[in-house]
């Protein structure tokens, strides 16, 4: 397949002629990239990653309910879903892997499976790139922030402010409630590296942006009782766009740049060692396609 956009059932039709063609589909295109230099920088050639925009489902949405076409619509994760399913129903074995972010999938028990189908080991995409000597690197390098940085406390804020707002997204979405922007409740202390959270704060924008039923009276309670069992990995529960967006500010306000965050991101991507993602179950996956 080249770069052209192919609906889907001519890429299983292709996956069916050519079944030794290599294919990985993902969610967005930040995926396509960090995926495409982790399989350069291997030297590993001619795989094909697409992301979803690279995928049409006109046909698909003509057989759906209008329940089901408006969710695959909305939702580049249920496309990818999706495509792996009809994969599995319609294509008998091809070198196809179609990833996905963990997101809340596993606190929720609600993970899909299928042959062709692979989550991300922790939360999202950008959870790969939390670790102390990446962090380590963008203080230097990109901030130049130079003596006293004390990086683990640091990392311990972010790591506290993450861990209650997936929490707080594990009871909101439920509830189909909606969520406020976490920028005008961030604090940074210079004295001790740490950003804070004004949680309280928080939970009352939320309150007042949902109807009164929508959220309990002991919505505060249900996040610490949650937020008392540690994961066996820290990552599984920071959203990786929050986790980028705690560290920009906070790094920000340590010593301002003339960065936004979206350049922040697509540097911090860099960071990404090859030798160490290989030895991540998603990447090792990948390299054995």
């Amino acid at each position: 397949m080249n770069d052209i956009k192919r609906n889907v059932s001519e890429i299983l039709a292709i996956c069916e002629l050519e079944p030794e063609m290599k294919n990985i589909f993902v969610e967005g295109w930040t995926d396509k990239v960090v995926i495409d230099r982790f399989l350069n920088k291997e030297h590993l050639y001619g795989v094909n990653v697409y992301p979803m925009d690279m995928v049409g489902f006109d046909e698909e949405y003509m057989t759906m309910t209008e329940q089901k076409c408006a969710r695959l619509k909305s939702c580049n994760k249920e496309k990818v879903v999706y495509l792996a399913s009809k994969a599995e129903e319609k294509v008998d074995g091809c070198r196809m892997l179609c990833i996905i972010d963990r997101d809340w999938d596993t606190l929720f028990s609600k993970e899909s499976n299928g042959r062709y189908l692979a989550y991300t080991d922790y939360n999202s995409m950008e959870s790969y790139l939390y670790r102390e000597e990446y962090i380590q690197e963008v203080v230097l390098n990109i901030f130049r922030i130079m003596g006293n940085f004390d990086v683990k406390a640091f990392m311990a804020s972010v790591e506290h402010i993450c861990r209650f707002l997936f929490h707080l997204h594990g009871l909101l979405i439920p509830l189909n409630a909606k969520m406020v922007d976490i920028d005008k409740n961030l604090t940074y202390d210079r004295q001790t590296n740490c950003c804070k959270l004004d949680e309280g704060k928080l939970i009352v924008k939320i309150i007042q942006k949902n109807t009164k039923n929508t959220i309990p009276a002991n919505f505060p309670n249900q996040i610490r009782e949650r937020m008392n069992m540690l994961p066996a990995d820290i990552r599984m529960e920071m959203v990786g766009h929050e986790m980028v967006k705690v560290l920009f500010y906070g790094l920000r306000k340590h010593k301002n740049v003339s960065m936004q965050e979206e350049d922040f991101a697509n540097a911090y991507w860099l960071c990404l060692d090859s030798c160490v993602l290989k030895e991540e179950p998603l990447f090792h996956r990948i390299l054995t396609l």
